[in-house]
């Protein structure tokens, strides 16, 4: 038989979780990482633009 999983609250209860607001948690996602180039910085505009539903410039 399978439950269905209707609420982030029963989810929650049933598994044990809990928030953790420690900017920390994660560090090796962010440490230690090679420099944005301005190319990659470019795109990240052009992506941010198309997010917005706004032309792309470049």
């Amino acid at each position: 038989m399978t439950e269905a999983i209707t609420t982030l609250q029963y989810t929650e209860n049933r598994f044990g979780l809990v928030r953790v607001e420690d900017e920390n948690l994660f560090s090796q996602w962010y440490e230690g990482l090679p420099e944005i180039t301005e190319a990659e910085k470019s795109l990240c505009g052009c992506r941010a633009a198309q997010v917005s539903l706004s032309p792309c410039r470049r």
